[in-house]
């Protein structure tokens, strides 16, 4: 996959409301904004529980965990996201490490970590080529992490054998 796909706008749909509210300033509104969409997004929310009860505070409730006011979210729920884009000086990390897996080309082989007995089942497993680029990441980062581990545990016993051996003289 190249790295092209990765700049689209698209991506942004995925970012979550507190990235959002992060990246946004709300001093001043200069961004392409669909009202008609922020009034469809706050009734979504208002109909889902506990928001549908009767109890108007636990919509308040949620919005000030985020220290967010309704007319903030209407804003943020009604911003395009060409707009959340452009407005993000760096792209949400969690992107920056999928671009990451999939623009690699070192990619292992995860059929060979399966067990024989799913290897020879190829519909069952078809979907892990879908998803290599990410799991040849994760095994990459659990293998540098056991490697630091090792590397601290073989530093800690060093540092006892040589405590052990100035208490000895």
């Amino acid at each position: 996959m190249s790295q092209e796909h990765f700049q689209a706008s698209n991506w942004y749909k995925g970012i979550n409301l507190v990235e959002r509210i992060i990246s946004s300033s709300f001093k001043e509104y200069t961004h392409e904004f669909n009202a008609d969409l922020a009034q469809k997004k706050i009734q979504q929310w208002r109909s889902q529980p506990p928001f549908n009860s009767d109890i108007d505070s636990y919509f308040s409730q949620r919005l000030g965990i985020d220290n967010l006011n309704e007319a903030q979210l209407f804003y943020v729920l009604g911003e395009s996201i060409e707009s959340i884009k452009a407005r993000s000086l760096n792209p949400p990390k969690w992107l920056i490490e999928f671009k990451k897996a999939f623009c690699r080309s070192d990619i292992t082989n995860v059929q060979c970590l399966l067990p024989s007995k799913l290897q020879l089942n190829q519909s069952d497993t078809g979907f892990l080529y879908v998803i290599e680029p990410l799991l040849s990441q994760a095994l990459e980062q659990l293998q540098q992490g056991i490697k630091t581990l090792v590397e601290q545990e073989s530093n800690c016993i060093r540092s006892i054998n040589r405590g052990s051996a100035k208490n000895k003289k």
